[in-house]
């Protein structure tokens, strides 16, 4: 059955500008400098990203994060030690054994990788985050307001929190911050990911966040960048409502051991593995 999108279409590039750059970079070298060159400048650029998504995964200890990491490091050591008569020809004799262990690591990775996002694994979730608040809400006058909305009052330890924060974290369903006073939940669509992950600290002041404090209280706010993500104006305060509501609902599932669950949610919505 047919279910119509809340959200615009994703037209954002961001997630492969690193792949476009390095292949521009090294197909311009190829023409200008020959394969060894052109080998030895991608493999430092491949390298330079290997260490680079080491910091999404120090942030969120999510495996795909530590699968793409060694993938590009043994990458990068294949373009480093391939000879250059056995790129885009054919070579006389056999490759070296090292050569073509990584030969065989690079692809044994790259299949683990695959599978990884076919089945959603590396992929941040605030597309579906947005999708499941805005189920059942229909158009309506503009009512945006930058207030943050009161939503419920529940009974948690700072323990359940920050065990709920990691899973969340660890499964790309939404980044969390955890610090004196709450645990602040920040959906972050696929594309927001890569500028956001390698600052220093994360800041929420003007993203969509929902706050669980120490007190019990629940707070949620949608930003104004956020709410025009949806095709249509959307009864604010009930958007607000369910967001809040869809990550209680989120921390009850964990906390009765059944997280699984909170992926089926997401799963099941079936949106695209690049969104």
């Amino acid at each position: 059955m047919y279910t119509r999108r809340k959200l615009k279409p994703d037209t954002s590039i961001n997630g492969f500008i690193p792949l476009i750059a390095i292949s521009s970079v090294f197909l311009l070298s190829l023409i200008l400098f020959g394969k060894s060159v052109a080998l030895n400048i991608g493999g430092t650029l491949i390298l330079t990203l290997a260490l680079f998504t080491l910091i999404p995964y120090s942030k969120t200890k999510n495996l795909g994060f530590l699968i793409s990491s060694i993938y590009l490091f043994v990458l990068s050591l294949l373009m480093y030690t391939i000879p250059p008569k056995a790129v885009f020809a054919s070579y006389p004799g056999k490759l070296p054994p090292h050569v073509g262990l990584l030969v065989v690591l690079t692809l044994g990775l790259a299949v683990w990788l695959i599978n990884l996002m076919v089945r959603r694994k590396i992929k941040w979730r605030g597309r579906e985050i947005y999708e499941l608040a805005a189920e059942g809400l229909e158009e309506s006058s503009n009512t945006f307001t930058q207030r943050p909305r009161p939503i419920e009052k529940l009974n948690y330890t700072k323990a359940e929190l920050r065990d709920f924060g990691d899973f969340l974290k660890k499964n790309l369903i939404s980044m969390t911050v955890m610090d004196d006073t709450r645990l602040l939940i920040l959906p972050l669509l696929n594309s927001e990911e890569f500028p956001l992950m390698y600052q220093f600290s994360f800041p929420y002041e003007n993203r969509s966040w929902v706050s669980f404090d120490f007190e019990g209280n629940i707070t949620a706010k949608i930003s104004k960048k956020d709410y025009l993500y949806y095709k249509d104006d959307l009864p604010f305060d009930q958007l607000c409502d369910s967001l809040g509501k869809l990550y209680i609902e989120f921390f009850q599932l964990y906390i009765d051991g059944k997280g699984v669950r909170i992926i089926d949610k997401m799963d099941d919505l079936k949106i695209s593995i690049v969104s």
